[in-house]
Protein backbone atom coordinates (compact mmCIF):
# COMPACT_ATOMS: atom_id res chain seq x y z
CA UNK A 1 0.00 0.00 0.00
CA UNK A 2 2.77 2.40 0.95
CA UNK A 3 4.56 1.80 -2.33
CA UNK A 4 1.43 2.66 -4.31
CA UNK A 5 0.34 5.70 -2.28
CA UNK A 6 3.44 6.97 -0.50
CA UNK A 7 1.52 6.69 2.79
CA UNK A 8 0.78 4.03 5.34
CA UNK A 9 -2.80 2.80 5.43
CA UNK A 10 -3.40 4.78 8.63
CA UNK A 11 -1.99 7.99 7.10
CA UNK A 12 -4.13 7.54 4.00
CA UNK A 13 -7.28 6.88 6.04
CA UNK A 14 -6.67 9.95 8.18
CA UNK A 15 -6.06 12.10 5.11
CA UNK A 16 -9.25 10.92 3.43
CA UNK A 17 -11.25 11.50 6.59
CA UNK A 18 -10.01 15.05 7.26
CA UNK A 19 -10.42 16.00 3.58
CA UNK A 20 -14.03 14.83 3.66
CA UNK A 21 -14.60 16.66 6.94
CA UNK A 22 -13.08 19.84 5.52
CA UNK A 23 -15.56 19.75 2.64
CA UNK A 24 -18.39 19.34 5.16
CA UNK A 25 -17.11 22.21 7.29
CA UNK A 26 -16.95 24.37 4.16
CA UNK A 27 -20.66 23.76 3.61
CA UNK A 28 -21.55 24.77 7.16
CA UNK A 29 -21.64 21.42 8.99
CA UNK A 30 -20.52 21.70 12.61
CA UNK A 31 -17.15 20.24 13.60
CA UNK A 32 -18.83 17.64 15.82
CA UNK A 33 -21.20 16.52 13.06
CA UNK A 34 -18.39 16.37 10.50
CA UNK A 35 -16.17 14.37 12.84
CA UNK A 36 -18.93 11.89 13.54
CA UNK A 37 -19.85 11.62 9.84
CA UNK A 38 -16.31 10.66 8.83
CA UNK A 39 -15.96 8.12 11.61
CA UNK A 40 -14.29 9.83 14.56
CA UNK A 41 -15.49 8.80 17.99
CA UNK A 42 -13.60 11.55 19.81
CA UNK A 43 -13.79 15.17 18.75
CA UNK A 44 -10.38 15.85 20.31
CA UNK A 45 -8.67 13.33 18.01
CA UNK A 46 -10.47 14.78 15.00
CA UNK A 47 -9.31 18.26 15.98
CA UNK A 48 -5.68 17.07 16.35
CA UNK A 49 -5.72 15.29 12.98
CA UNK A 50 -7.40 18.22 11.24
CA UNK A 51 -4.89 20.66 12.74
CA UNK A 52 -1.95 18.52 11.61
CA UNK A 53 -3.25 18.53 8.04
CA UNK A 54 -4.47 22.11 7.71
CA UNK A 55 -2.58 24.06 10.38
CA UNK A 56 -5.78 25.31 12.03
CA UNK A 57 -8.44 23.72 14.21
CA UNK A 58 -11.82 22.93 12.67
CA UNK A 59 -13.34 25.89 14.53
CA UNK A 60 -10.61 28.23 13.27
CA UNK A 61 -11.21 26.92 9.75
CA UNK A 62 -14.87 27.83 10.07
CA UNK A 63 -13.99 31.27 11.39
CA UNK A 64 -15.45 30.82 14.85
Amino acid sequence: FREATGMTLLQWRTTVRVQAAMRMLSSGVTPAAAAHAVGYRHLSQFSRDFSRHYGVTPREFMGT
